[in-house]
């Protein structure tokens, strides 16, 4: 990664934060539905061979593409 640039999101461990665990998890639970939801357009569009719409988004995923933390 570029060390000039800011992740669009950081890895924080932190185990010593009990306070809202409840709301934190709901949380996650949210991130998982739309990444769950994403995904399903991406097969769908994938699946229709709609490459104008992959070139349109394309952009969108520049910096998830750009961290350090997915598989290349």
């Amino acid at each position: 990664m570029d060390n000039n640039k800011t992740a669009p999101f950081a890895i924080i461990n932190s185990m010593s934060d009990d306070d809202g665990d409840d709301q934190k998890m709901q949380l996650f639970k949210g991130y998982k539905l739309i990444l769950c939801q994403a995904l399903k357009i991406v097969e769908e569009q994938e699946n229709i061979g709609n490459k104008r719409w992959a070139q349109a988004v394309q952009t969108s995923f520049k910096e998830l593409k750009r961290s350090d933390l997915f598989c290349k």
